[in-house]
């Protein structure tokens, strides 16, 4: 009895191990880059059928994409929705992305890959920056993509740098405002009565060097930074010491336009 359980157990090892023989990893992790990144091509260049070819185009189909912002989860194969979408961007794009890192584990009928995905403009300009998980099963002999989670990185790294800038905007330094202000910015107080641009805020800081701000907090969430502080100092010759908000809106990484709202008789 003995004999027979080794030479069962000898038969279950020999079989997992010529299993995982006839699998040649490095052709498979080929044709799964392959079939990647031909989905990825096949998006930019709007070609539906291309883009179909690379998925398995059922209900088990999910796509996960998340953010500093939140999450949205899409059940099944989206096919009306991208069909719409490729009707209404006909013409291909010249944008593209770069894939790196790539780690593959391969099983009989299936894998998984995670990889850097970096997206550029036609000019070569970073536009975005994400981690990329995705599930393949292999149907009829051919790699599928039946899951796709997307994290994107920019997202968490634009937070954290609005923030940044917009912690520099409360230092009043005039050296930092080229740094800090686009070059068309507009600040408004409430109702509009006050406007301001950038070469104004430069002179009021010059101007008023014996100013300060004390912020309480900021709240970030996607461009925009909310603001709430105490401004302290003098002001044409006035005390000034006002609580203050602020929503601050950015563009390309620097702050392109400021609602400012306190109440005007803290300064009476």
């Amino acid at each position: 009895m003995k004999v027979k359980l080794i030479s069962f157990v000898s038969i279950v090892f020999l079989a997992g191990v010529s299993c995982t023989s006839r699998i040649d990893l490095k052709k498979e992790k080929e044709a799964i880059i392959a079939v990647i990144e031909e989905e990825t091509d096949a998006f930019y260049a709007r070609d539906f059928d291309r883009m179909s070819a690379a998925h398995v185009r059922d209900e088990t189909e999910i796509r996960i994409d998340v953010g500093r912002y939140g999450h949205t989860i899409s059940r099944g194969w989206g096919d009306a929705s991208l069909k719409d979408f490729f009707l209404e961007n006909p013409e291909p794009s010249t944008n593209y992305e770069k894939k790196t890192n790539y780690q593959i584990k391969v099983h009989p009928g299936s894998a998984w890959a995670v990889y850097d995905n970096d997206a550029y403009s036609s000019e070569g300009q970073l536009l975005d920056k994400s981690v990329h998980i995705q599930f393949l099963e292999k149907v009829d002999g051919r790699w599928k993509i039946a899951n796709m989670t997307i994290v994107n990185a920019s997202s968490f790294e634009r937070a954290e740098e609005n923030r940044r800038i917009a912690a520099l905007y409360h230092e009043l330094k005039p050296d930092n405002i080229d740094l800090i202000l686009t070059d068309d910015f507009i600040g408004r107080g409430e109702n509009d009565r006050h406007v301001w641009n950038k070469e104004s805020h430069r002179n009021f800081l010059s101007s008023n060097t014996n100013m300060t701000d004390s912020v309480y907090n900021h709240v970030v969430e996607g461009d925009w930074v909310a603001t709430r502080f105490r401004r302290s100092g003098k002001y044409q010759g006035r005390d000034v010491n006002a609580e203050i908000m602020q929503f601050k809106r950015f563009q390309d990484g620097r702050i392109a336009e400021i609602f400012e709202y306190f109440d005007s008789r803290q300064l009476d």
